[in-house]
């Protein structure tokens, strides 16, 4: 079908049937030509971008290899700069302590110098003594007790030792109330309501 179509296009145009498929020939020739270059071509731009990638990682090897070493000495010289801070740090230390040591020894001294001394004093007259511990709470107990109250003639009450249950309490000896009044009228209206309950 596809070669009567190509036949009638050719007759109206007035070419030939060999001829017509002769140019597709070379037409495909031509394309497979184009197609050939630009394979060699994008194999050649392949290559090179191989050698450039090798290129680069030898470069980033060496790069990274210069990091490595240059981390290494400046952490080799951190460690020997915080190890001579800490040597001097130390030194100031021990200076210090022997100087403490030092002030407090003589002021130890000092104040035992001071201690003989009273000591050796002559006795002074000693101030009027102070009350003891003893009295001072048998004065605030006897401050904190009940005062005895006289009555307007005179007379002094005692002291009142169970205010509640006297004063406050119902005495046991008063007679029971009862809860309420009678319920017998309720019960005589509830047997008229109903007979069962009469007998």
């Amino acid at each position: 079908m596809i070669g009567g179509i190509f036949e009638t296009i050719g007759k109206t145009l007035g070419v030939g049937k060999e001829k017509y498929f002769l140019e597709l020939d070379d037409a495909a020739e031509e394309t497979a030509k184009g197609i050939k270059k630009s394979a060699t071509s994008a194999t050649k731009t392949a290559k090179a971008a191989v050698e450039t990638a090798k290129e680069a990682t030898v470069e980033v090897a060496q790069k990274a290899q210069e990091l490595v070493a240059d981390t290494a000495d400046e952490a080799e010289d951190k460690a020997k700069e915080t190890a001579d801070t800490a040597e001097k740090a130390v030194a100031k230390g021990k200076k210090t302590a022997t100087k403490k040591v030092a002030k407090t020894v003589a002021k130890g001294k000092q104040a035992a110098k001071e201690m003989t001394e009273v000591a050796e004093a002559p006795a002074q007259p000693t101030a009027p003594s102070r009350p003891s511990v003893e009295d001072l709470i048998a004065n605030a107990i006897a401050a904190t007790e009940p005062k005895k109250q006289a009555d307007s003639n005179g007379k002094v009450s005692e002291e009142v030792q169970n205010f509640a249950t006297d004063y406050l309490m119902t005495p046991s000896r008063a007679s029971r109330r009862r809860p309420g009044p009678s319920l017998s009228p309720f019960k005589d209206m509830a047997k008229e309501a109903n007979p069962r309950l009469k007998g």
